[in-house]
């Protein structure tokens, strides 16, 4: 699924935002970007440890941020506040 493009409903499914939107029969899309808002989220929180990383022994890295992994992420933040 790597190699795969992200597209926004499609993660949003896979990642279960689909199931907290619409009603039981009909999932509906969220109106704002979700799974890119947590993506570029993820993203910036790899950067910045890279960074720091960087500074303090001189190496860089490479910085990965997978979409479906990011929307999880913040599912878990979102169910861990409703319970």
């Amino acid at each position: 699924m790597a190699k795969m493009p992200a597209y926004d409903v499609i993660v949003s499914a896979f990642g279960g935002l689909l199931g907290c939107t619409g009603t039981q029969r009909e999932p509906a899309k969220v109106g704002v970007a979700l799974t890119d808002v947590c993506s570029g989220l993820g993203l910036l929180a790899g950067v910045c440890a890279a960074l720091v990383q960087r500074e303090r022994s001189g190496v860089g890295c490479h910085v990965r941020s997978a979409a479906c992994h990011n929307v999880s992420a913040g599912m878990c933040v979102f169910w861990s506040l409703l319970f």
